[in-house]
């Protein structure tokens, strides 16, 4: 058979309804239906109709005829449930309503249109509801219509707002919105997802080696070999340089990246003085107590005896300052410059200092170095060393 411009059939077919060859003019035409019962499930029946030979297919290429009023649609039974007077969905307490007498499925109106998933007098309240998204600090936020008697959720709708904000302590802080029945409900949940570290050129040979980290974590990295023709130059977070020796000493308190980085041999130096910056933490502010705090550690070595000369250590300690960016003994004057003495006879040492200041110092910045000095033990010349500066920046 032939419906429209495609070809069915060549040399006729059983269920066409046609015979052989026939034609059957314009396009199939398609609908819908619904049928079956409330019992056993309603169903939607797809048919087509073609014009030319007034017939119904079951499928758009009128292959098989079939007659849609055989597809019967049996709609719910309801009648009428009057309201109890029980106190509660716990105490024999429903609510008006209708109830198909085959399936007893319960609705709000007579028409079935509104179905009514419990009839029990409910006590609903919104509730949140949060599912974590894989390995990020993200949640899925879902508002609840809950009952608080019994647990019978009416009506669920998902966050349509949620933003992220996360402190200097890895304390995250979700903000979720959410419109329920036309009112809007809004949640700010706080939970701690910790800090993020990640080492570039090297390796974690001491303490966590997971993602998730917290505040005062300790870690130390060891910087990989140098490639040929290289030597190491320091470990860097971002452009600072935070450490010159190959391994040391990490204390989490924000996400960080540092990077081993590399570079050409230096000349031969005769400098007996090998120092480094193994910590330069950042500032904090402790509400509770009021006072700000910086913290910088560093060790040095000297070496008593260098090509025929002798040396000892005068004095070592760090220089700081709020208002000069480079703080030295030419420019000490222990008011703007002042310094913190560490040992007077070490020849090799750890400093690690925390300055801790009033919370009028919180919107300040804060200069530090370490220094050494130290003495030609033949000459009586005294030499000063220093580390690089490290910033300290004001807090907001």
């Amino acid at each position: 058979a032939v419906h429209g411009d495609i070809i069915l059939y060549p040399g006729g077919s059983s269920g066409s309804g046609s015979g052989s060859g026939d034609y059957h003019e314009g396009t199939l035409k398609h609908f819908t239906k619904t049928y079956g019962d409330c019992v056993n499930g309603y169903k939607v029946l797809d048919y087509w109709y073609c014009e030319g030979c007034d017939e119904y297919f079951s499928d758009k290429y009128g292959s098989n005829v079939i007659n849609p009023d055989s597809y019967i649609y049996y709609p719910h039974e309801l009648e009428h449930v009057d309201a109890q007077d029980g106190e509660d969905c716990q105490h024999d307490g429903i609510l008006a309503h209708y109830e198909c007498t085959k399936c007893h499925a319960t609705f709000y109106d007579p028409d079935a249109n509104q179905k009514m998933p419990n009839p029990g007098k409910h006590q609903y309240a919104p509730y949140w509801v949060w599912e974590k998204k894989g390995d990020t600090y993200e949640y899925n936020f879902t508002l609840e219509n809950r009952c608080k008697l019994c647990g019978h959720i009416e009506e669920t709708v998902k966050a349509n707002d949620v933003t992220y904000d996360k402190d200097d302590q890895g304390n995250v802080t979700a903000h979720a919105k959410a419109v329920l029945f036309g009112k809007t409900y809004t949640l700010d949940h706080t939970y701690n997802v910790g800090f993020t570290f990640e080492v570039v050129n090297g390796k974690i040979i001491s303490g966590k080696k997971d993602s998730n980290y917290t505040a005062s974590d300790r870690i130390q990295v060891k910087a990989d070999a140098a490639q040929s023709g290289k030597v190491f130059d320091g470990w860097y977070e971002g452009d600072t340089k935070i450490a010159s020796t190959e391994v040391f000493d990490y204390f989490i308190d924000h996400d960080a990246v540092i990077t081993a980085k590399y570079t050409d041999p230096k000349p031969v130096t005769t400098n007996p003085v090998e120092y480094s910056i193994i910590n330069n933490g950042r500032k904090w502010y402790n509400q509770s107590a009021g006072t700000t705090s910086a913290n910088l550690t560093f060790r040095y070595n000297l070496t008593e005896y260098l090509n025929g000369k002798h040396y000892y250590i005068k004095e070592a300690g760090i220089l700081r300052s709020y208002t000069v960016d480079e703080p030295s003994f030419d420019n000490y004057d222990n008011s703007t410059v002042v310094k913190k003495v560490a040992c007077t006879n070490k020849f090799n040492f750890t400093f690690n200092y925390t300055l801790n200041m009033g919370a009028s110092k919180k919107t300040s910045n804060v200069y530090m170095r370490g220094y050494i000095k130290y003495v030609d033990f033949n000459t009586g010349k005294e030499f000063i060393a220093y580390t690089d500066v490290t910033k300290f920046n004001a807090m907001s």
